[in-house]
């Protein structure tokens, strides 16, 4: 038996690998960009249009592939797990990168089971995307993998006996010593529920099948569909988009309370204020009725947004101040020959200047400066 079961072992070859990358090349202010594949026979291509074309030609090589495996047969039965040859670092974190004091399970604690599926694996950063022959279990374990095919399960030996055993009818079997054997235990409805249960995704998050109350794991899940339905909308929706944003905020503050993560609480804060934002910009641009009118009433189109036209009104009901009322002076320089040579009384002077305050005009001014010099100069224009 140890020497049958050891050629079978060795029998199995191992799993297919499939790995494509993109990587920048050259200067990054050129914005080229490398695609790069696992196998031998895909030589390098080069993209200098930047990281879009490169993802699109990726995302077409990896089809390529994919068609020349099912063209080959699919996944093969006798493969060996990919992910195990690997030590399962695909879905094994990382000591080093981890919490301290981690350390990475013993090969033997990792246990690869069930049959050999074909996976397709794309980091959310849209710099790799592997293609394996790996088990059920692992791929299961790996994040955003997806299973395409799996292989079917390869004919085992029959043994004579129970090729005996199989013509005899079941009346005629006897029954074994020990007394009758137990039926198969009937699944529960709690599997089948649980089995039925499907994993949604929102905010680049992944809802766990697990999730606890059933009612926000399900919420969670319509909101994701509901979001990626709105991207693929001609025309946007304010009003909907304000709705699915305010229940993304109650949604995430009820995961938030649930699984104890505050980075669930911050987002629905983000979801919060984007709602309110969504609102604003809804009632700018359909308008809304002028004044004490019904709601009835006849709406405008708005120019300003809510907060520049508040800001507009207080500037306008600013009223300047009562400018203060000020007497004119009038100033005034004498250069004739009487004014000249004599000397000007005590507190005078040829240059003249109106006091503040004062009311007087200037002919009065120019007359008493006249009497007082004996200037016959005609009366100057006020300067």
């Amino acid at each position: 038996m140890a020497v049958e079961a050891g050629t079978q072992q060795e029998e199995r070859i191992a799993g297919r690998v499939w790995a494509v990358r993109l990587d920048p090349y050259g200067r990054p202010s050129a914005g080229t960009v490398r695609l790069s594949c696992s196998r031998p026979a895909c030589a390098d291509r080069r993209f200098p249009g930047g990281t879009a074309a490169g993802r699109k030609a990726a995302v077409e090589h990896v089809n390529t592939h994919l068609a020349h495996i099912r063209e080959g047969g699919g996944p093969r039965s006798e493969a060996w797990c990919a992910c195990r040859a690997a030590d399962c670092a695909w879905h094994t974190p990382d000591p080093d990168t981890g919490p301290r004091g981690g350390a990475r399970p013993a090969a033997g604690s990792v246990r690869c089971g069930g049959p050999v599926t074909l996976t397709v694996y794309a980091d959310r950063a849209g710099r790799l995307w592997r293609i394996a022959e790996m088990c059920a279990r692992c791929a299961a374990a790996t994040p955003d993998c997806r299973v395409l095919d799996t292989a079917s399960l390869p004919a085992r030996a029959t043994p004579a006996g129970t090729r005996q055993a199989a013509g005899t009818p079941a009346a005629e079997r006897p029954e074994p010593a020990g007394g009758t054997v137990p039926r198969a235990r009937a699944t529960s409805p709690g599997n089948t529920s649980r089995r039925a249960k499907r994993s949604g995704k929102i905010a680049q998050r992944i809802v766990p099948r697990d999730l606890e109350p059933d009612a926000l794991r399900v919420e969670l899940t319509e909101l994701g569909d509901a979001f990626r339905v709105y991207q693929q909308r001609t025309e946007p929706d304010l009003a909907l988009l304000a709705e699915l944003h305010e229940r993304k905020a109650r949604a995430f503050r009820q995961w938030a309370d649930v699984s104890g993560d505050g980075s669930l609480r911050h987002e629905a804060h983000r979801a919060e204020k984007a709602a309110q934002t969504t609102r604003e910009m809804h009632t700018n641009r359909g308008g809304r009725p002028v004044g004490d009118t019904a709601d009835d009433g006849p709406a405008v189109e708005r120019l300003l947004t809510r907060q520049q036209a508040a800001h507009a009104r207080t500037v306008l009901d600013t009223s300047p101040p009562v400018p203060r009322t000020r007497s004119p002076r009038y100033t005034w320089w004498c250069s004739c020959s009487p004014c000249g040579p004599r000397a000007p009384e005590p507190g005078t002077s040829p240059a003249r200047t109106s006091p503040a305050g004062s009311k007087a005009t200037p002919s009065e001014y120019f007359s008493s400066w006249s009497r007082l010099t004996g200037c016959a100069c005609p009366a100057p224009s006020p300067k």
